[in-house]
Order: structure tokens, then sequence, then C-alpha cells
């Protein structure tokens, strides 16, 4: 089961999600173009010393790709990284946002087929109760695959746009709420 750790407190995950994006302004070089590997978790509420906690944690920017560095999101399986300065890379929010450093951080195949998000870190903590100072962050986490946003409106430029970068994952298009999304179809369901 997919959980979220701060020191000794374990959260079950109601939701954790891979957000890739395409990151190819037009003003910018095309070298400069990438796709975004972004990881978005939250947590089941849980009651801490009288206080409710809805921990959630977010790294917009976990991984970025260059245009055919990858044809799939299986060969993120195995990827990995790390952080020490506890800047803007990964945010946990429990009361406020804090940013987690001393970060290691991998992805690996869940038996389910899908991406499983492995973080060890640490955040600090100023609540009572044996919650003050740098605490140790732990994330095990099998991902859903979040819709991609796209900047266009017709199938035929979302398609071309996501096959500039190389990614040969067959997709399914949909538009919601005047968004266009592709929609991964090979990616297994929970």
């Amino acid at each position: 089961m997919s959980k979220l750790t701060i020191k000794d407190l374990e959260f079950d995950l109601v939701s954790a999600k891979l957000e890739p994006f395409i990151a190819d302004d037009e003003r910018e070089p095309v070298k400069d173009h990438r796709f975004v590997w972004g990881v978005v978790l939250q947590a089941r509420k849980k009651t801490v010393g009288g206080t409710t906690w809805i921990p959630s944690y977010t790294s917009e920017c976990l991984l970025e790709t260059e245009a055919k560095e990858l044809e799939s999101w299986q060969e993120l399986a195995g990827r990995h990284g790390s952080w020490e300065d506890a800047g803007e890379m990964g945010l946990l929010y429990v009361f406020s946002y804090l940013p987690v450093g001393n970060v290691k951080w991998r992805f690996d195949r869940a038996q389910s087929g899908r991406l499983v998000f492995i973080l060890d870190g640490q955040a600090h903590f100023t609540h009572s109760g044996g919650y003050k100072g740098m605490l140790p962050v732990h994330i095990e986490a099998e991902l859903e695959y979040a819709p991609i946003p796209m900047r266009y409106d017709k199938e035929a430029t979302c398609r071309k746009r996501i096959t500039k970068f190389g990614i040969k994952d067959p997709f399914d298009f949909r538009v919601d709420r005047g968004i266009s999304f592709l929609v991964p179809t090979n990616y297994p369901n929970p």
C-alpha cells in the first residue's frame, strides 16, 4: 500500500500521481525544450496530538528529459536522483509548505506494472508532540499516470507535439473544460 511516513507517523495515500507536462516555450531555443515529470501525492487525514494532519507532497519538476531521450514512461523505471538543499525541488505540506532536503529518490516498477516512487529525505518541523526539528520523511507510492495537458486544442497538433519528444506510448485525446489532454492507454490501471 502507498504510504507517506513522517518520523513514526504513517499516512495512507488517497492519491499518488505521475504528472508530466511539456516545457517547450516557442520563445526558447528548441534545445531547451523538455518533457517534465512531476509527482503529486495526497495523504488521508489523521489526528495527531489533537490536531488534524492532511499531508501532501509535490515535486512539480522531479525529472526533465530531453527530446528523444525516452520513448516510453516505462523507461522511467530505474531512474533516480538526489538533492541536498531543501529548496523547492520537493515540498511537503502539513500546516505550511516545508522544503524536503537531503533527498534520495527513485522510480521502481510495481507488480502491477505501474511506477513506484520512493523517496527518503528530511523536513524541518515545528509542531509539538515530538515533531520538531529535522525529521525523516519517507514515501513509497504506486503512481497513477495523470493526463498530459496540452497547449493546443486540435488532436493532430497535440499528437505532433508529443511525437517531437520521441514518446511512442499510445494516447487517447480528450478535451475537458476547454483543455486538451493526451491520456496514455498503455499504463496499467489500479
